[in-house]
């Protein structure tokens, strides 16, 4: 995992440079710590915010001497009910692809246009600032502008071509699936009203992403949701940070989705 991956701008060989890698590790992480304390302190969550950082240094550097790869297959790493969370390998080196589940009490055809109303995704999807539709094909096909923020270091950015279809009954469970693509080059040279707010953007944009988001109908009113993902967070932020915090975004983005959907049911919307 540590072996095709980089640390702060320096790569990390499990064999030969190993002990250098620690070391610079060790050396940069009290450069971050002092470097973001001014910060830090004015900030009135100082304590919580300095208690992650520590948290994701000491996992990265506790990490690091394994140099464990990460498996092909899913391994289930977390169980916070209701969500549960797995991870695998994914194309992009040092980084994993997480899949996370939950089962939603409402009928499929809710979840869906809950899902697929991209402009409420701020208020389910952990971390997402902003959320719009900057050009749509059909019904089906949408080319999506999404900002999320960040602790710390610079808020990213991404353009993702969604494409929704239903999928086939499997033992008369109707599915329905949203795959989800990075084109972060979809804007350039494009002079339409939404990719002109898009190229006024400083963020860092994410160039590589893809996953989707796949509805099985259980029972009418009972619909489990699969979210699968892998993402490359560009820019300076470490391999092993975005490891660290990695879980958190899933986890609580479909605990937050099941909250809105059961409570828009309970309440008749």
């Amino acid at each position: 995992m540590w072996g095709a991956g980089r640390v702060f701008g320096f790569k990390c060989d499990c064999v030969n440079n190993h002990n250098v890698a620690l070391e610079k590790t060790k050396t940069l992480s009290n450069s971050i710590y002092v470097g973001t304390e001014s910060m830090l302190k004015a900030s009135a969550n100082f304590g919580h915010h300095l208690s992650v950082i520590l948290a994701a240094l000491v996992i990265g550097i506790a990490l690091l001497p394994g140099c464990a790869q990460l498996p092909s297959s899913w391994q289930t790493q977390k169980e916070k009910p209701p969500v549960t969370y797995s991870t695998r390998s994914s194309p992009l080196p040092a980084l994993p692809e997480f899949k996370a589940e939950v089962t939603v009490q409402a009928p499929m055809a809710k979840v869906k246009n809950v899902l697929m109303d991209f402009a409420r995704h701020p208020q389910w999807v952990f971390g997402c600032q902003r959320s719009e539709i900057i050009s749509l094909d059909n019904y089906t096909d949408a080319t999506v502008y999404q900002v999320t923020q960040l602790p710390i270091v610079r808020n990213r950015d991404v353009i993702m071509a969604a494409k929704a279809r239903d999928g086939e009954n499997n033992h008369d469970q109707p599915t329905f699936t949203v795959t989800l693509e990075a084109a972060p080059d979809f804007c350039q040279d494009n002079t339409s009203a939404g990719c002109q707010r898009v190229n006024q953007s400083k963020l860092v944009r994410v160039r590589q992403a893809q996953g989707s988001f796949t509805l099985t109908e259980l029972a009418p009113e009972q619909t489990h949701v699969s979210w699968q993902q892998y993402l490359d967070p560009a820019g300076s932020l470490p391999a092993w940070l975005y490891r660290a915090n990695l879980a958190q975004v899933p986890i609580k983005t479909l605990r937050n989705l099941k909250q809105l959907v059961e409570s828009e049911v309970d309440g008749g919307q």
